[in-house]
């Protein structure tokens, strides 16, 4: 039932119309209708009101055509709740869209008295339609005889007396002012079974009753662990009687991205076994990443020692209380812990033994060497070559042969005067040097005893030699120099020899002292920004590039891997480039043991590819796009174990992105709704103070308290 049927009868078809057997009442009808214009066929008073005035509230065409069929069809049959229904019909169709007209079908089919009405009202309507063309009088009205039924409203309205009870009074009004129209048309004893609807609210009432409702109508009520602490300050007291739901409550659960069609893993299930080919291209992707790693850290053959990191040993007084603690009780676990340190211990002398015999045989060979120049280089290519614990043993040792080479450049150069002024760029190295064995804490005291030799001979500015704990052990070679040797004093005092030779080994430090957090000697700054990441407050640090920022996310990243297995610390870098280099960092650096499937120490997730399992990992590298996807997921905050309440600690590196034009909203997004501590890292960040405050205003609304670190000089050789 759809006007479509309509368009073949007002098409412009010249084909004659198959004859029907029409009712006698109803043709005769139809023949004068042909013949007399629309308007005239239902001219009455109030008709003729209604055109005449404004445009707006005018007959269309449509209903024009309605009460002229309903006026001939009501001469033949006594069809009163029908034309009522067809009345209200239309004054629906003029005030709803299409795409307001959504209504279930019709329960069941028409029959009897309805189809009967149904028949005689289209015939009707069709010979009307036919002469329409040529009506000259309908050129002011609006044109809508294309949307003449729409059959889904009417068989609704014909089914369903009470339909009317849910009608707006407007579209109500346009039905009685169509049924006042249709009884002036014919007798009003026609149309004494069609309702008049009620029309006591008139508009100015129900709009201002519907302002009243919408003042008094309350939010449904809202929760959601991420948008908890943002929205604490907004106080809206919520419907209490929308808050039973009919529909049984569950968390909606996304199976897949918006952007991807690729389902994410699922935390709750052990991932699936891979097969062969998908076990090789696994395997040859961790040898990319370990051949990556290896060029990052200049680690030689591509074998990479990271950390091995085990979990709980965070809080030094705390696990030396437990040690204390299992001493009391019965001393097993101390004994087991003593019986492992002695078997390390035992390694590691054995390892350092193979490592000194080694370096003795290697010695033979650069000794061989007769070009001085050469053998310089080749010992400070084995040393560098050497993997770390080889380096504890042999490294001091093998900084004290490059020395002594350099002595012996020094002897041939103090021949003469002149070539003894040009080769104080040596004498520069040397001291260099010296000073890098002095800080070894790996240094013998045979070692240390020939560093002051020389430079008591060489009339060195050094400071004084510390002794340490390392074992004595004969040195491996023969020094070239004696006490003696005075002729191979510097011509020069000490002031001008640092100042005029010794520019590119001068120390070069804001404030650096030890600390047992890290491996070298940070800077105040550095300290700081240590000091802040142990307070689990938020951070913002401003450096530039190669200042030393990169030890900031990695000091992190170690704190949580240390804490437990749960932790999670999450990575944003701006580029697919910086998260592949980092997470390869990442990897040559730390590596742990976990007892549970499924867990891992790093992962990759992008919107292209995925490295190790992103909510499996407890460091993830990711770009701002994803982390937004996966923090304001239900799925990952919808239990206290979720991924989202495990995240600690968010790092946004080139945080200057949230500038950006595309990008920018995202950044700021993730700035603002970050559930935990961030540490934000920049190089080129113009107001560093502005945007400290505004990110200090937001972290304070979550309880932590934002610190910002400036570091604005860099040292770089020009030369």
């Amino acid at each position: 039932m759809s006007s479509k049927i309509f368009t073949t009868l007002i098409s412009g078809s010249n084909t004659r119309l198959a004859d029907l057997d029409l009712p006698e009442g109803v043709s005769q009808s139809a023949e004068n209708a042909a013949l007399t214009s629309l308007i005239d066929q239902i001219k009455t008073p109030l008709v003729e009101q209604n055109i005449a005035g404004e445009s707006a509230d005018r007959l269309t065409v449509r209903e024009l055509v309605v009460i002229a069929a309903l006026k001939q069809i009501l001469q033949s049959g006594n069809y009163g709740s029908e034309a009522a229904a067809l009345l209200l019909h239309t004054a629906l169709l003029g005030a709803s869209s299409l795409s307001e007209r959504l209504c279930g079908n019709a329960s069941k089919a028409l029959a009897g008295t309805q189809a009967s009405f149904l028949d005689n009202f289209f015939r009707t309507a069709r010979d009307i339609i036919k002469g329409l063309s040529q009506d000259a009088s309908l050129d002011n009205l609006t044109w809508d005889i294309y949307d003449l039924v729409d059959g889904n409203i009417l068989a609704s309205l014909l089914q369903d007396e009470d339909a009317c009870d849910s009608i707006s009074v407007r579209v109500l009004t346009r039905a009685n002012l169509l049924r006042k129209a249709l009884a002036e048309a014919t007798d009003e004893s026609k149309v004494s079974s069609i309702p008049q609807y009620d029309e006591d609210e008139d508009d100015e009432e129900r709009v201002e009753e519907s302002a009243t409702q919408d003042r008094d109508t309350s939010v449904l009520p809202f929760s959601h662990p991420v948008f908890d602490k943002h929205l604490d300050s907004v106080q809206v007291r919520p419907d209490a009687r929308s808050s039973k739901s009919t529909t049984a409550a569950s968390i909606f659960e996304e199976l897949s991205n918006w952007n991807k069609d690729k389902k994410p893993v699922d935390p709750r299930k052990p991932p699936p076994k891979l097969g062969f080919w998908a076990k090789k291209r696994h395997q040859k992707l961790m040898a990319d990443i370990v051949t990556y790693s290896a060029s990052l850290t200049n680690a030689t053959g591509r074998i990479i020692d990271p950390e091995v990191v085990v979990s709980g040993t965070g809080n030094q007084a705390k696990v030396a209380k437990q040690v204390e603690k299992a001493k009391k009780v019965g001393g097993g676990k101390a004994k087991a812990l003593a019986a492992a340190k002695a078997l390390q211990a035992s390694k590691h002398e054995k390892k350092g033994n193979t490592a000194i015999e080694h370096w003795k045989s290697t010695i033979a060979e650069l000794d061989e060497e007769k070009n001085l120049v050469r053998r310089y280089g080749k010992t400070l290519r084995y040393i560098h070559n050497r993997p770390s614990e080889a380096l504890a043993v042999v490294g001091p040792e093998g900084y004290l042969y490059m020395c002594n080479v350099l002595v012996l450049m020094w002897k041939k150069r103090c021949e003469t005067t002149k070539r003894k002024l040009k080769g104080i760029d040596i004498v520069a190295l040397l001291w260099d040097r010296l000073l890098y064995i002095a800080r070894s804490p790996n240094a013998t005291p045979e070692v240390l005893k020939a560093v002051d030799l020389i430079k008591t001979c060489v009339n060195l500015p050094f400071p004084e030699l510390v002794k340490n704990e390392t074992a004595s052990r004969d040195l491996s070679f023969k020094l070239s120099i004696k006490a003696s040797n005075k002729d191979l004093a510097i011509p020069l005092n000490l002031t001008e020899f640092q100042l005029e030779h010794s520019g590119p080994y001068m120390e070069r430090n804001f404030d650096s002292k030890p600390d047992d957090r890290v491996t070298f000697d940070p800077d105040a700054w550095q300290r700081k920004v240590l000091d802040t990441i142990d307070a689990n407050n938020s951070l913002m640090v401003v450096a530039p590039t190669s200042a030393g920022k990169t030890f900031i996310s990695f000091y992190a990243m170690k704190k949580i891997l240390q804490a437990n297995d749960d932790d999670v610390l999450v990575y944003v870098a701006p580029t697919k480039a910086l998260v592949n280099q980092i997470a390869a960092e990442v990897a040559a650096r730390y590596s742990k043991s976990y007892t549970r499937e499924g867990k891992s120490v790093w992962a990759i997730h992008t919107r292209d590819y995925r490295v190790n399992n992103p909510t499996g990992c407890q460091v993830l590298v990711t770009v701002p796009h994803v982390l937004q996807t996966m923090l304001l997921a239900p799925s990952n905050s919808d239990r206290p174990s979720a991924w989202a309440r495990r995240v600690k600690r968010i790092i946004f590196d080139e945080v200057h992105c949230i500038g950006q034009a595309e990008d920018g909203i995202v950044w700021e997004q993730l700035l603002l709704l970050a559930p935990c501590p961030i540490i934000a890292l920049s190089a080129t960040v113009g107001n560093a103070g502005e945007f400290h405050d505004w990110l200090a205003a937001s972290q304070a609304q979550k309880g932590y308290k934002m610190e910002l670190v400036v570091h604005n000089a860099r040292y770089s050789d020009l030369r």
